[in-house]
């Protein structure tokens, strides 16, 4: 989409690029107005609001966020496995109960999930990375899920947290499980034992998509000639990415330590830039079962925002087509 808009608007905006959590930051210091900023931001900013329904999500499999797992974390690994179908249940129950209610589906399951004793082994430690501060969040929300709060909050304590920028890891006596964003989790993947995608995670749990990012902007309102270069770039994109997405390639390829050459083509093809009532859906349950571990003096601000988006999604998403 960065290429298509640069193509599209030419001069009329000026286009920058970063990770994730750098560009959260552009936005929220004012340095630029409009940006696919990491979705938690919008929870925790009242600066920030959803400029349009647009942003970086997957329907399943992401590819390019997953927890890395090696060898010694197969005890781990085959609890997720079991505490997934348990977890799939408990949502189910809450989606029955309280349908189009997200933050009453949260209470549900976090009252489901800490009258429940998950089984007890030894724990691994924790590596997050802070390129991707919604992918951070869902990590967070996930530990709390498999883990129980107490053993959660002890590992998320205890969690080393790496700068993708810094060239090197901390170390440690046992491996820890890594969370792993972007080219960096493309070109890794190899090293692992196993990964656990958070994308299909999340799909597991909710039969949802997960929107890793949100085009927000800090400013009251969006010129229509912005949006419609928006639209128009996140559709072309998108299409492109499915039928042909060789013109997108870079001069030079992505390549894994091993020597092989990064499958871009089947990446693109997961990820997702136009939106759709079931990413708001999927955004609004997100932030309800964050707020349940992370919660904020004032949240009624939140609700009042989900009905506006709720009203402005469905706007935008007419006048798209």
């Amino acid at each position: 989409m960065h290429r298509e808009l640069q193509r599209i608007a030419g001069s009329q905006l000026k286009v920058m690029s970063g990770h994730p959590s750098f560009v959260s930051r552009l936005l929220a210091e004012g340095s630029v107005q409009l940006a696919p900023a990491s979705s938690i931001a919008l929870l925790k900013s009242r600066q920030l609001d959803m400029a349009l329904p647009l942003g970086i999500a997957s329907e399943g499999p992401v590819l390019s966020v997953y927890l890395g797992l090696q060898r010694e974390h197969d005890d781990f690994f085959e609890f997720v496995k079991s505490r997934q179908i348990f977890l799939r249940e408990k949502a189910n129950e809450a989606k029955s109960l309280h349908p189009n209610e997200p933050r009453r589906q949260a209470k549900y399951i976090w009252s489901q999930v800490q009258s429940d004793r998950p089984a007890v082994f030894t724990l691994p430690g924790l590596k997050l990375t802070t390129a991707s501060a919604a992918s951070s969040a869902l990590t967070r929300v996930l530990m709390h899920l498999w883990l129980g709060a107490d053993a959660a909050h002890q590992l998320m304590i205890r969690a080393m947290t790496t700068n993708p920028s810094d060239g090197g890891m901390q170390t440690a006596d046992i491996r820890p499980l890594e969370l792993v964003i972007g080219d960096e989790a493309l070109q890794r993947r190899h090293e692992f034992w196993k990964v656990l995608d958070l994308g299909q995670i999340w799909f597991e749990l909710t039969d949802l998509p997960f929107v890793f990012g949100l085009w927000q902007t800090n400013q009251q309102s969006l010129p229509a000639g912005v949006k419609a270069l928006l639209f128009e770039a996140a559709s072309l994109a998108q299409a492109r990415m499915r039928v042909e997405p060789q013109i997108y390639f870079p001069e030079t390829r992505p390549m894994t330590a091993d020597g092989k050459a990064v499958d871009l083509a089947g990446y693109w093809k997961v990820i997702q830039y136009k939106l759709s009532d079931r990413h708001l859906r999927a955004l609004l349950l997100y932030y309800a079962l964050y707020h349940e571990i992370s919660p904020a003096p004032d949240c009624d601000w939140i609700s009042e925002r989900f009905h506006r988006w709720n009203q402005a999604w469905q706007s935008a998403s007419l006048t798209s087509h």
